[in-house]
């Protein structure tokens, strides 16, 4: 059975652990793995280390379950294109990128563009630069919930990204919504109804 390749592929979908009890022979194999990340990215577990750093058997294992990044090798974790494969239908794997991906502006404005909390792993020195920051906006006016708190706290910066999209008003900070300087500022670029009232 271990050895039998249309046994073990009949398992996998129920249980990507099967590859690991498979006969060696198959799991060294890379036309077999790939059918088996493609039926179940969590196959990618029982493979050895060879095909783990194998870009096509990742990216087919991403793309099904993009969780088994996880288990790809270091080099493919840091590699833009498996990474936004990965993190395509879930921020889950975000957890799983190398460092170095996220002091590459290219890489995080991507990944921003598909889950804003992507911008929360970025270097400081992205999430602090108020240009890079207006790019996330731009491409996904969430991203203005995890801008460094030097941003989150800078008025007129704000009251730059109402500008280019007065929708995002429920993104910055509520301890801003609610600040009379702020709201007199904001009022040029929103409906007053959409100000809250301030506390006095």
């Amino acid at each position: 059975m271990r050895s039998d390749p249309s046994l073990v592929l009949a398992a996998i979908p129920h249980s990507g652990f099967v590859l690991g009890f498979a006969a060696e022979e198959l799991r060294q194999r890379k036309s077999f793995v790939l059918q088996a990340v493609k039926l179940n990215g969590y196959a990618l577990i029982g493979t050895p280390d060879e095909l783990r750093a194998d870009r096509e058997v990742v990216l087919a294992a991403v793309r099904r379950q993009g969780q088994c990044l996880e288990f790809a090798s270091p080099k493919l974790r840091g590699d833009p294109e498996v990474v936004l494969a990965a993190i395509k239908s879930s921020p889950e794997p975000l957890v799983h990128v190398e460092d170095s991906l996220w002091s590459q502006p290219s890489f995080v404005l991507d990944a921003c563009e598909l889950h804003a909390c992507a911008l929360q792993h970025a270097v400081d020195a992205l999430r602090q630069n108020r240009a890079f920051v207006r790019a996330a906006f731009e491409r996904n006016a969430e991203c203005l919930c995890y801008a460094h708190p030097d941003l989150q706290s800078e008025r007129g910066f704000l009251i730059e990204c109402l500008a280019l999209n007065p929708n995002a008003l429920h993104f910055v900070p509520a301890t801003m919504r609610m600040d009379v300087a702020f709201q007199a500022a904001a009022k040029s670029h929103v409906t007053e109804t959409a100000l809250p009232s301030p506390a006095w």
